[in-house]
This record gives C-alpha cells, structure tokens and sequence, in this order.
C-alpha cells in the first residue's frame, strides 16, 4: 500500500484519468448517481487515509516496522492474520495493496481485497442525501440528479 495522499494527488494531477471523471457521473457499486456518487467517492478515497493512519500513526512510514516492505506494519499484520473468508496478512509475503488486480478470475492481493471491502462498507453505510438540502443543482424529481442537464 503507498500513501493514500499520493495516489490521489496522482489520480487528481492526471487530467487523463476517466476514472476520476466518472466519480462525477455513476456509481457501479451503489447505482446512485451525480454528486452522491462524488460524495461517496470521497468517502471512500478518506477511508483509505483512516486506514494508512491507523496503520502507521501520525500517518509516518517507518521501513524498520515493515520488514516485507508492503507498506504495511508488521504487529499489524499480526493483528490481522485472519480477516475473514479464509484469508488474513502474513509478515513475510507482500501483501501491498498496489498489488490488487482488478481483472476478472485473477486473485488479488489481501491489502486490496481488505481495504476495498472496508472502503466500499463506508460508501454503503453513507445517507447519500444528507447534503441534498445544500446543493444547488439537486434535482427534487430525481431525474437529473447531480446534474443541470438531461444524460
């Protein structure tokens, strides 16, 4: 796992990346559209901060504490050797999250598959529409939600 900042200071410095475009747009983990899709967006990219906080206080790397150099603490994989399904870190194997794939029928890596699981959680436990009072462009017939003009 790198520093969550990094990763999206990098998406953000890549005008190219339609990844980032389309968290304006849809949602294909909760099917909400407009700005609850960008609101849940950044739910979930903060999730990944909380994790690499909780991991590494103050939010400090310390290569000393990270002997399989997987950008996670050793006592921390400890911790964690059991997450469920039959999976859990090891100190000793990568378990990096840049290591995720995304591609159907390949298997990903722990550090991917725990902090997806837990930052998609976030983006399900959200009320979408707790900020709808306080945007302009929320569309009361829930047409063109998020957006002034039709898709």
């Amino acid at each position: 796992m790198t520093n969550p900042r990094g990763r999206i200071n990098r998406r953000i410095k890549n005008k190219d990346n339609l990844g980032t475009q389309r968290a304006s747009e849809d949602n294909d983990e909760t099917g909400h559209r407009g700005l609850h899709t960008f609101y849940e967006t950044i739910a979930h990219e903060s999730e990944h901060i909380v994790i690499w906080e909780e991991i590494w206080p103050g939010g400090v790397y310390v290569a000393t504490q990270d002997t399989d150099n997987d950008f996670y603490r050793d006592d921390w994989e400890r911790q964690h050797a059991d997450i469920g399904g039959g999976i859990g870190f090891e100190v000793g194997r990568n378990d990096d999250y840049t290591n995720g794939v995304i591609l159907p029928g390949q298997i990903s890596s722990v550090g991917y598959i725990y902090e997806e699981t837990r930052c998609r959680q976030v983006e399900h436990n959200l009320i979408e529409t707790a900020f709808d009072n306080l945007d302009w462009s929320y569309d009361t017939t829930n047409i063109n939600q998020g957006k002034q003009w039709n898709r």
